[in-house]
C-alpha cells in the first residue's frame, strides 16, 4: 500500500469511494454527506489544491481523504468546549484532515488508521503541533476510531448551512503530533 496524493484524472474513482461511504452512512441512518457534498467538483478542488490523499493497493483506491495545512475557518469557535491548542485559521498550528473514506473492497483493514497516520506524519513534517478533524455526532465508526487513535474529543462546531445537512453540530477532535 501506498499513500500519494491524487492526480486529476483519479477524481472519479476518489468521488466512487467517498460514494460508497456515504451510502454507508446512510445505511446507519447518519444524515452525513446526504445533503449531496462532497461532490464531484469538491473533491477536483481538493486535488487541484494538492490536498487529496490516496492510498493505493494493487493499482486501485482502497481509501481517500482530504489533507489541510492552511487552516479550517469553522474551527476558529467552538460552540461549546476548547481546542487542545490554541490556533486561529489566519495563523494555523494544525493541520485538518475531512473526507476521510474506504473503498468497499478495503473494509476492515486498517486502511482508515493508517490515513490518519500519514496525516499526522505529514502535519508534522509541515511544522504543525496537531491535527484537527471532526465527524457527525451519530458517527459511532468514526469516533470509536479516531479514539483508538488518540484523538481526543474538544467540543462542538456547527456547518454552515450550505452544506445541506440535517444535522449540523461535529463533534470536534484534535490530537497532538509533535514530537
Amino acid at each position: 500500500m501506498t499513500i500519494r496524493a491524487a492526480l486529476p484524472d483519479e477524481a472519479s474513482a476518489v468521488y466512487e469511494v467517498i460514494s460508497q461511504g456515504r451510502a454507508r452512512l446512510a445505511a446507519l441512518d447518519i444524515d452525513q454527506w446526504q445533503g449531496g457534498r462532497p461532490d464531484l467538483a469538491l473533491i477536483r478542488s481538493d486535488i487541484a489544491a494538492g490536498c487529496c490523499r490516496i492510498a493505493m493497493e494493487e493499482g486501485r483506491i482502497a481509501a481517500t481523504m482530504a489533507l489541510f495545512t492552511n487552516g479550517e475557518p469553522s474551527y476558529d469557535q467552538l460552540a461549546d468546549g476548547k481546542w487542545l491548542t490554541t490556533s486561529h485559521s489566519s495563523r494555523p498550528t494544525y493541520a485538518c484532515v475531512h473526507r476521510v473514506a474506504v473503498a468497499d473492497r478495503a473494509l476492515g483493514r486498517g486502511f482508515a488508521k493508517r490515513m490518519l497516520l500519514f496525516a499526522e506524519e505529514e502535519a508534522r513534517e509541515r511544522g504543525r503541533v496537531s491535527v484537527r478533524i471532526d465527524t457527525h455526532p451519530g458517527n459511532a465508526p468514526m469516533r470509536a476510531l479516531l479514539a483508538r487513535c488518540g484523538y481526543e474529543e474538544c467540543g462542538l462546531i456547527l456547518l454552515d448551512e450550505s452544506f445541506g445537512e440535517a444535522t449540523r453540530e461535529r463533534i470536534a477532535l484534535e490530537k497532538l503530533v509533535a514530537r
